[in-house]
């Protein structure tokens, strides 16, 4: 219901983690919905040393072949890194 109501859908997922099932089900809800939306990798501060930003958007990229054209945003939340530009994005979207 809150995909249907929202005018912009932020995908959140955790840079620790693999995509799920979960995850997936959500994403074709928000493309059967035609909603516009940004994948967001929050706690980037926890693997970018270990992933490059590039190789972790080929990853989220190829989960999900069919939004291909949704922006993916990489923040950590805690520390606010990167907060402001995700919500900026939000409201070039919505515009």
């Amino acid at each position: 219901r809150s995909i249907r109501r929202a005018d912009v859908v932020l995908h959140f997922f955790d840079a620790r983690h693999r995509v799920g099932r979960v995850d997936k089900q959500l994403a074709e809800y928000i493309l059967n919905e035609h909603k516009p939306a940004i994948f967001v990798v929050n706690k980037w501060d926890l693997v970018k040393t270990v992933m490059p930003t590039e190789r972790m958007a080929d990853y989220v990229r190829a989960m999900f072949p069919m939004l291909d054209y949704v922006p993916i945003a990489f923040i950590t939340a805690q520390k606010g890194k990167h907060v402001l530009r995700l919500l900026q994005l939000a409201v070039q979207l919505h515009k």
